[in-house]
């Protein structure tokens, strides 16, 4: 990954799980503002970055795959967890595998799209 899309990575990534909220309250037409979101949102961003941290994900550039792999299973599972314990949702279930799919879609697949289009795209000079 180069260093303009190193920096932008953190960011890309929380806007697939604000992506992944707001699909997610569109589908089940929920509309209890922003309070609501920020709700579904904080587990979800803590515990990706927490993990995203720990793996170096954004920081060390060797093997970016397994790092995002750890940082999807380990950081969505505490996500899970964090939300279990502290807003009493269950942590398996459908929300789970739609969360551990549609992040997974978006996350690998932003990084598989901008990969390909640096390979097809000459650098300028």
């Amino acid at each position: 990954m180069t260093g303009r899309l190193r920096t932008a990575a953190p960011v890309v990534d929380l806007v697939c799980l604000v992506l992944f909220v707001l699909i997610g309250g569109g589908r089940h037409d929920i509309s209890d503002g922003a309070g609501w979101f920020l709700g579904v949102l904080w587990p979800l961003a803590l515990g990706w970055f927490v993990v995203a941290v720990a793996t170096k994900l954004y920081t060390n550039p060797a093997r970016p795959w397994l790092r995002l792999t750890g940082t999807w299973a380990l950081g969505l599972t505490l996500a899970l967890v964090v939300r279990g314990i502290v807003l009493g949702r269950q942590p398996v279930g459908t929300f789970a595998l739609v969360l551990f799919a549609f992040v997974a879609l978006e996350t690998f697949g932003w990084r598989l799209i901008a990969l390909l289009f640096r390979r097809r795209v000459p650098a300028r000079a």
